[in-house]
């Protein structure tokens, strides 16, 4: 999908594994024939630029296996008009996402789900360089800390939904950030997050009042009290996942029940998880 621009640029800002990227990402005939375009006269190969400029949609995550920095870069440089981008388990560094951050602030979704070789410096690029970020996904970062998250709360003040799923060092304080600065917050997963404890979640029941979906498998420090306080907190709540969270009784559920009126899944598997 693109949307109208007004910068001019050059296919010949692009290497040829980027543009091939872009245009199987985009996935239509008009792209794909940028890579035939870049190869005739100089006009034809500025207005496929132009166009390329355009593009606002970008999903590398089927060629996960091949996308390294610099294509990211290259892509980067050549579509400024990027709202949403999935790198989802591309292979790329910290100097990939922060030229992402530099070079598209119109970015609101960014997927950087299973990029384990990123760190706090990258996430920090990202809250300071894309303000109307919405939704962020960390999943399996692994080296993602609590001062990621917290920069990205200050700093993405639309945010709305954040996965951490399998990010194994966030503690309390990076939820208690979010509860605090993002009041547009819906959607929040902390799946396998194991130093997460009640006050984590009692804060986001708190500072979230407009959460719809809450993701708590295996955070196995979790009592009825949070449950309780994200009852009674966010009525809006329409899926709850709970997996493995084995101190959650009768007592909380039946709060669930009775004052989360828009709940639609519940997902409650008892075991050891992870």
């Amino acid at each position: 999908r693109a949307t109208q621009g007004r910068s001019e640029m050059s296919l010949d800002t692009l290497d040829a594994d980027a543009l091939l990227l872009v245009a199987k990402a985009v996935g239509h005939g008009g792209t794909y024939m940028l890579s035939v375009m870049r190869r005739l006269s100089r006009p034809c190969n500025e207005a496929a630029g132009l166009a390329l400029s355009n593009v606002d949609e970008v999903d590398l995550q089927p060629w996960s296996a091949t996308v390294r920095d610099v294509a990211v870069i290259s892509i980067v440089k050549g579509c400024p008009q990027l709202t949403s981008l999935d790198l989802g388990y591309c292979s790329i560094t910290d100097a990939a996402v922060v030229t992402l951050a530099a070079g598209c602030p119109q970015l609101t979704t960014l997927k950087l789900d299973g990029c384990d070789k990123i760190t706090d410096a990258a996430v920090v690029a990202v809250a300071s360089g894309c303000k109307r970020l919405t939704k962020l996904d960390l999943a399996d970062c692994t080296n993602i800390t609590d001062a990621a998250v917290v920069a990205v709360a200050a700093g993405c003040p639309l945010l709305t939904s954040l996965v951490l799923a399998d990010c194994y060092k966030i503690t309390d304080a990076a939820a208690e950030a979010v509860a605090s600065d993002c009041k547009h917050f819906t959607s929040l997963n902390l799946a396998f997050c194991h130093k997460i404890t009640n006050a984590a979640v009692v804060a986001v029941a708190a500072g979230c009042p407009l959460l719809k979906t809450l993701t708590l498998s295996d955070c196995n420090k979790i009592t009825d009290a949070a449950v309780v306080a994200v009852a009674l907190g966010c009525p809006q709540l329409e899926t709850l996942g709970l997996n493995y969270c084995n101190s959650i009784t009768d007592a909380a559920l039946e709060v669930v029940h009775s004052r989360c009126k828009q709940l639609r899944n519940l997902t409650l598997l008892r075991g050891g998880g992870r």
